[in-house]
């Protein structure tokens, strides 16, 4: 790791973390400091349980995408499901 991190350091990128920047005081309109996506959620029912399992470990999320598959490989069920 040690060689990894001399190598970073040698082209400028920073090998860690930076610590001693100062934190930023920007914000998104509603007040957050962050946001989170989840990629990859193929069906309703896996998006239903992401949104179960967000509310259990209280993790809120911004939005959900597919990159996968897409939308022509759903049922029109399916599609029903993720536009409810």
């Amino acid at each position: 790791m040690d060689s990894i991190k001399k190598a970073l350091e040698k082209l400028g990128i920073p090998s860690g973390d930076l610590y001693e920047l100062p934190t930023s005081t920007k914000t998104f309109p509603d007040g957050a400091n962050y946001r989170v996506e989840i990629s990859g959620i193929e069906t309703p029912r896996v998006l239903a349980a992401t949104i179960d399992e967000a509310k259990k470990q209280g993790v809120p999320f911004h939005r959900s995408i597919s990159v996968v598959r897409g939308a022509s490989m759903l049922t029109r069920e399916q599609l029903r499901e993720f536009a409810l």
